[in-house]
């Protein structure tokens, strides 16, 4: 057939793909990520208090115990709410699950959150340590803000860089500010040396995927992942 002839050097159009998504679970899933569900358990129910106190310290004893501070914070945390809003919240939780207990106010959350110490999960049996590495731009502000909005002046804009460099629970282990002209690869070196315990694999994105940085990791013996 004539049609045949230029079949090798005819157009060829993919095949049409269809969506096999099940849209009735896809559904089901968005719904799921609003979905609330939070229960206490006895031992939160029971440590909620601090209990009995010791005599012969200055100050009112604490009503609160640092658990159900914490509580407190991790929802603060979770709905990115004011404190006061938690304290609704918390006082909402508390009465649907018909529990007998007190929230602290606004105030308590306040002033026991600025000593209140997080306990965090306990590090693995070689003592090894997964740190992440990355940079964030800081801009920096001062009189010429105030003098472009005034005068309707443009200058040019100042910028530094902050290099951090962090565990698995997040907590900073080395940091460096730099200027904004710096690489990001060229710090590496500088993080590392701020780190005491031993590093099990260093993670970072394709900014460290450089020469400079392979050489230093290999000087180290640790394995690098971007």
């Amino acid at each position: 057939m004539p049609y045949k002839l230029k079949d090798a050097v005819r157009h060829k159009f993919d095949k049409k793909s269809y969506n096999k998504r099940y849209w009735k679970v896809y559904d089901q899933s968005l719904v799921n990520r609003g979905n609330l569900t939070i229960w206490f358990s006895e031992d939160a129910v029971s440590n909620w208090n601090m209990g009995k106190q010791l005599f012969g310290r200055r100050g009112r004893p604490k009503t609160y115990s640092d658990l159900a501070i914490q509580t407190c914070h991790t929802l603060r945390l979770l709905q990115k709410q004011a404190l006061r809003q938690t304290q609704g919240l918390v006082s909402s939780i508390i009465g649907l699950l018909g529990l007998d207990l007190v929230v602290p106010d606004h105030t308590t959350l306040s002033r026991r959150l600025q000593n209140l110490v997080i306990p965090r999960k306990p590090s693995s049996s070689n003592n090894s340590t997964v740190v992440i590495v990355d940079s964030s731009g800081l801009k920096v502000t001062g009189e010429k803000e105030w003098m472009n909005y005034k005068h309707g002046t443009r200058q040019r804009k100042v910028w530094r860089k902050l290099h951090i460099a962090i565990d698995e629970q997040g907590e900073i282990l080395a940091h460096e500010l730099t200027t904004h002209a710096t690489a990001d690869s060229s710090v590496v070196e500088s993080l590392l040396k701020q780190i005491d315990t031993p590093i099990e694999t260093l993670m970072g994105n394709g900014g460290y995927d450089r020469l400079c940085c392979i050489n230093r990791i290999m000087v180290e013996e640790k394995s690098f992942k971007c």
